[in-house]
């Protein structure tokens, strides 16, 4: 599907994907975009770059993303 541009936030971490864990990893990424004095907008997208059916879950990469509502930010 396309995605309209916007400040993304990405959060990268390994292992199986569980619905617990999916939102475990959301709140993560929303208190550190908070802490960092960002206001990160309602909603996420899981993205999962290895075949859950042929890849051992220990070596599975997924990124959780979120939109700010920040266009700038300096680091």
């Amino acid at each position: 599907r396309e995605v309209p541009p916007s400040f993304m936030a990405a959060l990268k971490f390994s292992g199986e994907t569980t619905e617990e864990i999916a939102k475990e990893k959301e709140q993560e990424l929303r208190s550190s975009l908070i802490a960092d004095g960002l206001e990160p907008k309602p909603g996420f997208m899981l993205a999962r770059y290895n075949d859950p059916g042929r890849t051992q879950s220990f070596i599975r990469v997924s990124r959780m993303r979120c939109s700010s509502s920040h266009s700038h930010v300096t680091f």
